[in-house]
């Protein structure tokens, strides 16, 4: 199952199961906490895997969050590798 997605995406759901004890939508805060996290310690994941894993938990409505469109601390820059 896991084969459907990328590396950055695997790290980033075993991040949210490992440190957010509720993926449930009422904790959103925590988990957007945890992925503003885990984008400062790994600056570049790729912002689409953290969006992919948030609408995976929020639904496909759901927004890009403030830290991820700013791209200051998460997402690769045109023509890093």
């Amino acid at each position: 199952m896991l084969n459907n997605f990328s590396i950055d995406e695997v790290t980033m759901m075993r991040f949210l199961q490992i440190c957010v004890p509720s993926l449930d939508p009422d904790s959103w805060q925590n988990v957007l906490d945890a992925c503003q996290s885990l984008c400062t310690a790994r600056p570049r994941l790729n912002k689409n895997s953290v969006l992919k894993c948030l609408k995976q938990i929020f639904g496909d409505d759901y927004e890009e969050p403030v830290f991820l469109d700013e791209r200051s601390s998460c997402g690769r820059k045109d023509g890093d590798l």
